[in-house]
């Protein structure tokens, strides 16, 4: 569920990703949709989206069942966020939805 970047300190405390696994876990106890985040320092030479993108499509996330998988992409460092959903559930909730999504993650950050 996480992937971090080898670093001499952790981007979460060990508290904090039991709070976060803990959120998705039971996210996913409400949907039949597969939630990933992917949390690294910096996102060099490519905006957010298209980093969450590869990140996807790397980790095979496009190959659900019903192609509802949602990644949640952060680079602290960068202070960028993006959230990449997978065509079927997109095709539900439309643009706007995702960017209202990131936009209440950059209020609360």
């Amino acid at each position: 569920m996480f992937s971090f970047f080898k670093s001499s300190r952790p981007l979460l405390s060990e508290s904090q990703q039991k709070q976060l696994l803990d959120a998705i876990r039971l996210a996913e106890q409400r949907t039949s949709g597969e939630i990933r985040v992917f949390v690294e320092r910096r996102c060099r030479y490519m905006d957010a989206a298209d980093r969450a993108a590869e990140i996807f499509f790397s980790n095979g996330m496009q190959q659900t069942e019903q192609r509802n998988a949602v990644l949640i992409y952060l680079a602290t460092q960068d202070h960028q966020v993006a959230i990449w959903g997978d065509q079927g559930i997109h095709e539900r909730l439309g643009t706007d939805f995702w960017r209202e999504r990131v936009q209440e993650m950059v209020g609360l950050f």
